[in-house]
């Protein structure tokens, strides 16, 4: 009796060493199963590919192959098959041409790399291609992006720490990048970006900033008055969606023919004391309301005014009407 339970007992460790030997190779081979499906599942999707290249019109055989050449590099980068075949369709049904097409693709290998995002690429890219903007356009616009985020990630590379997480990181470069405006200069950037982290601002608040710049450049303001406005708004509590707000505000406010100095005391002088965004929303609505009534008071047409003050205001937060110049000058 003790003979055979001793032998049990030296059997054990056996026959748990084949449970974790036959798991083990189940594991393995369904792996290799799945890892089969998907390697043939990615060459009948390149073969498919590489069909829609070689119907490209007049298109060399040494294009065909580069091109081939970069979209499979693509994919390994992690770019989708479903958003490299969508780019090469919608390219060949544009008749965009094949060094063009390639050009595209190089820019998104080149982003992967860099380890940088490339959805802002694709989705330029589709959106090009749906708006049926003309092939040029489409990669000047993609070159832009392509700058923009190479920017962006210096930037951002500047002030983040070295064990700030990746993703972290990857997703900061995308929102500020997206920020950048063509009528915002790289010094510009950097000088609120470098105003933004003396401030402690998260990056939200830092894209709002440069947003809200690029609006009042709109407004045909100077880059002076843009700025220190810029900076005004980051040196307060205001989120980004009430940067928005007050840069209506004072668009309204130019609209509505108010003086510089009614600017000054009525907003920007509000801004600086840090007053909420929708409180000094209203009291500038109000303040024209009462600008408009004293006007008919002293013309005794207050019936027109009312009419004026219903009809005719335009709501700061919806509209940003086309301004005047008006110059708001530095404090």
């Amino acid at each position: 009796m003790n003979k055979y339970l001793l032998n049990n007992k030296n059997n054990k460790p056996k026959k748990i060493l084949i449970l974790i030997l036959i798991i083990t190779t189940c594991i393995i081979y369904s792996f290799s199963v799945w890892a089969d499906e998907e390697q043939l599942q990615t060459s009948s999707s390149l073969h498919k590919i590489s069909e829609i290249i070689n119907s490209y019109p007049d298109i060399s055989s040494f294009r065909a192959d580069r091109l081939l050449k970069e979209a499979e590099k693509a994919v390994q980068f992690g770019i989708s098959l479903e958003d490299t075949k969508e780019i090469i369709q919608k390219s060949s049904e544009k008749k965009i041409k094949a060094y063009s097409v390639i050009g595209i693709f190089s820019l998104l290998n080149e982003l992967a790399e860099d380890d940088l995002p490339t959805s802002p690429i694709i989705s330029k890219a589709k959106e090009g291609f749906a708006k049926g903007i003309s092939s040029d356009k489409i990669i000047l616009s993609i070159r832009e992006k392509y700058e923009n985020l190479h920017f962006a990630k210096y930037l951002v590379e500047q002030s983040f720490l070295e064990e700030a997480d990746i993703q972290e990181k990857s997703k900061a470069i995308e929102i500020l990048a997206s920020s950048f405006a063509s009528n915002i200069t790289e010094d510009m950037i950097a000088d609120i970006f470098k105003e933004a982290l003396h401030q402690k601002k998260d990056i939200n608040e830092i894209s709002g900033a440069l947003n809200a710049l690029s609006n009042l450049l709109d407004l045909d303001m100077s880059i002076t008055s843009a700025k220190v406005i810029t900076k005004d708004l980051l040196n307060k509590e205001y989120s980004s969606r009430d940067m928005l707000i007050l840069v209506n505000v004072i668009a309204y406010a130019q609209k509505n023919d108010l003086s510089v100095s009614e600017i000054n005391s009525e907003i920007i002088h509000r801004i600086r004391k840090g007053e909420d965004a929708l409180s000094i929303e209203k009291k500038v609505v109000d303040y024209l309301k009462e600008k408009e009534i004293a006007i008919a008071a002293k013309e005794d047409e207050p019936s027109s005014a009312d009419v004026t003050i219903e009809e005719d205001a335009v709501s700061p937060t919806q509209t940003t009407p086309a301004p005047p110049s008006v110059e708001i000058p530095t404090p």
